[in-house]
């Protein structure tokens, strides 16, 4: 990712973006590194299942489990060390964009859930209240600032920050439903996420800007581009038939049940996520084209349109048909439930 920003950047900032990227994650792993040092000194192995049977003592419990959490922090990535994340979307490539959204955020939450939840149920547990704040704070603040953003790479990624928060939200909300509803989120805005900064992508080749305010009437010049613009937009946002609504309904239910305040005010980023995708979607899709920026261009090649097409039959499929990944799910599911 470092020499995807720094080489095949798009803007002069990428060599920037790409090292705050590089020491952001350096610094983060730094800690995964010494906790997961200190418990192979005391404990004398990494074997995960032997190391669920040994025991540290509570101080060393607590600086492994604080190691192993700011690892993640930087990773999902919650206020106040996520800048790295809008700053690389911003200067990465399309490919280095994808990327971000479909894979390396979602790192920090498998560790969460693979070693975290495991080897320091107790105190995870006991933190559970500061992370859910966190998470919450998160949120908010990410879903407010897509709002306000005219880049659309940066409005993309500031909502890919708040969806993330939201999973963490689901996590630590310790109900079936709610984790559920994480896990499939962490499918489903890799597809979502990915999808639109491969649309951004596409719009930029064509009109090279990425700022809103130069936008507007696109969908009469570009029709196929505009609907499958329209569609990841609405599925961003949990409409009704696509995958991103089926996982944000499962958190919701869970959280509703876990803490109906949390549940209430996370419930506005998704209001205000919505608000920032509808604002994306009328500045450049609708309106009267800016002749003296915007001419026409070309709608979808046939690579662009096969590619694309594949996320779409994807967001769609699982937003009808969800029984095959719950069933994948529920064994892993109930088992992490059962340690809590």
């Amino acid at each position: 990712m470092f020499l995807l920003v720094g080489i095949w950047g798009s803007r002069e900032r990428k060599l920037y973006a790409a090292f705050q990227l590089f020491f952001y994650t350096v610094i983060g792993s730094v800690f995964f590194l010494i906790g997961f040092f200190l418990i192979y000194l005391h404990l004398g192995t990494s074997n995960i299942i032997l190391l669920d049977l040994l025991s540290l003592s509570d101080d060393r419990r607590f600086f492994c489990w604080f190691c192993f959490f700011l690892s993640i922090a930087v990773k999902v990535p919650v206020f106040p060390v996520h800048l790295w994340l809008p700053e690389a979307h911003v200067e990465a490539p399309t490919v280095g964009s994808v990327l971000l959204a479909g894979i390396i955020l979602k790192l920090g939450l498998y560790i969460l859930l693979k070693y975290i939840f495991i080897l320091f149920t107790k105190i995870t547990l006991d933190f559970a209240v500061i992370i859910n704040t966190i998470a919450l704070i998160s949120t908010i603040y990410a879903s407010f600032v897509a709002i306000v953003q005219i880049d659309l790479k940066r409005a993309i990624a500031y909502s890919s920050v708040s969806h993330m928060n939201l999973v963490l939200l689901g996590f630590f909300s310790f109900e079936y439903d709610s984790i559920l509803g994480a896990l499939l989120m962490m499918l489903s805005h890799g597809f979502v996420s990915s999808a639109l900064f491969l649309m951004i992508g596409f719009i930029y080749e064509r009109y090279k800007t990425r700022n809103l305010l130069y936008y507007g009437g696109i969908l009469r010049l570009n029709p196929k581009l505009s609907f499958f613009f329209i569609f990841f937009l609405l599925a961003n946002m949990g409409f009704p038939g696509t995958f991103s609504y089926i996982t944000e309904t499962e958190i919701f239910l869970g959280l509703m049940l876990s803490n109906s305040f949390v549940s209430f005010i996370s419930g506005l980023s998704i209001i205000l996520s919505a608000a920032g995708s509808l604002i994306v979607l009328v500045r450049i899709l609708f309106g009267i084209y800016k002749i003296e920026i915007i001419s026409y261009a070309g709608d979808l090649t046939y690579r662009e349109f096969l590619i694309i097409a594949m996320f779409f039959i994807i967001v769609l499929f699982f937003g009808i048909c969800l029984t095959p990944l719950v069933k994948l799910f529920l064994a892993n599911i109930v088992h992490t439930l059962s340690l809590l």
